[in-house]
């Protein structure tokens, strides 16, 4: 199968988001499949403040395609990475040629409404995760006080059950916010499926320790 990963947050960001879909996509080029990602263009800058190598030079990407797509700074971001793509279709011929067989979506902003498109398009199916809580998205929002922190949270959560109704199938790593969603009206099936984990990070630890 030839599978599509599109994100907002992708390597050389620092984010929880890419770390589990790298994760995921080595296994799943282990297990026989084709990886792609799809993701904003970062600058040398972006790479070396995180002292991390161009991707074609990590042997652990051996196996997966990156396409990036054309995309601004985004202020004011707690990473100081974040990027912004305008969503056009850019990336329609890349998966044409790559054949894509399922798009799989990780957020509902630029990246993810362009895999929205493509899917539209090529008529493939569109697979959400949604790892982030609402909550989370208005504690980082420039006005804090009670009444707009409400909007916010209510346009926030409205619009991410919009985009998620669009796919086919919807998994979160957490069941409470599957739950939050369907609240606030979700009703594409679900899943919780919790994020893969790479065993290699941890060691069993010794009688002293």
């Amino acid at each position: 199968m030839n599978i599509a990963f599109f994100s907002d947050n992708l390597y050389p960001e620092v984010s929880g988001i890419s770390d589990s879909i790298l994760l995921l996509g080595k296994q799943l080029i282990k297990d026989g499949h084709n990886v792609a990602y799809i993701g904003p263009t970062y600058s040398k800058k972006n790479y070396a403040s995180v002292n991390a190598p161009l991707e074609a030079n990590r042997e652990d990407f051996k196996g997966m395609k990156f396409f990036r797509l054309p995309s601004f700074k985004v202020p004011f971001s707690p990473t100081n990475q974040a990027q912004f793509v305008i969503p056009y279709g850019k990336s329609i011929s890349f998966l044409k040629e790559f054949k894509v067989d399922v798009i799989h979506t990780q957020l509902p902003f630029g990246v993810g409404l362009e895999a929205l498109i493509a899917s539209r398009y090529l008529k493939v199916p569109l697979v959400g995760t949604n790892h982030t809580l609402f909550e989370g998205i208005t504690e980082t929002l420039p006005l804090q006080q009670k009444w707009f922190k409400n909007i916010a949270y209510k346009i926030i959560s409205s619009y991410f059950c919009w985009y998620y109704n669009k796919c086919s199938f919807v998994s979160s790593p957490a069941q409470s916010l599957l739950d939050t969603m369907k609240a606030s009206g979700l009703h594409s099936e679900q899943q919780k499926i919790s994020n893969p984990v790479s065993l290699q990070e941890f060691t069993i630890g010794t009688e002293e320790e």
